[in-house]
């Protein structure tokens, strides 16, 4: 966007945002996924309830605040736990198979991508702006259509029908947190 605005790509430097890890994750004993965001439009909600509703039985953990919460807490197939503390959301993504971020906003770098990774936790996330950058799909995560429900349900699905795959990708996201994103890192 800056290169498109005119400004000169050798005087840009990306430097990444950097999370601190709580302690190295543990893989073996992890379930069900979660969203942790601010409950508002351009994160995606919509989509991950119309998501939902393709999965019945199916549940996703749903943290945080904002305009969309009364619409959150009656959503089928999410569960609204609030708004927590930072130490309550690592414990959570210690224990979670994934993370969704099914973004319609062009997320500029995506923290909360990040703060999983330190978890160890793989992520589910649209497939553009900044967690285009950071998810590598299969690898670090699985990256779906912005806006498209049907994609993101088939992605969820997946990472519960195979948990091997997505400790898998949860031990890679931690590897990319080790070489990218700790402080150390993000220092030099």
């Amino acid at each position: 966007i800056f290169i498109e605005g005119g400004l000169p790509m050798d005087k840009l430097v990306i430097k990444p945002n950097f999370v601190v890890a709580h302690g190295k994750p543990d893989w073996e004993h992890r379930s069900g996924g979660l969203f942790i965001g601010r409950l508002s439009d351009e994160k995606g909600l919509h989509v991950l309830i119309e998501a939902m509703q393709q999965l019945p039985g199916q549940r996703i953990a749903v943290y945080g605040k904002g305009p969309l919460q009364p619409f959150v807490m009656h959503a089928s197939g999410l569960d609204y736990r609030g708004f927590q503390t930072p130490d309550v959301l690592a414990k959570r993504m210690h224990a979670a198979a994934y993370l969704v971020m099914p973004s319609t906003g062009v997320e500029s770098f995506g923290l909360v991508a990040v703060e999983a990774f330190a978890c160890g936790t793989p992520v589910i996330a649209s497939r553009q702006g900044g967690l285009l950058e950071l998810v590598v799909h299969g690898k670090t995560g699985l990256l779906v259509a912005p806006g498209d429900a049907n994609e993101l349900a088939q992605a969820i699905a997946f990472a519960e029908a195979n948990p091997e795959r997505m400790r898998a990708m949860g031990r890679a996201a931690w590897e990319t947190y080790l070489e990218h994103y700790t402080p150390e890192r993000n220092y030099e």
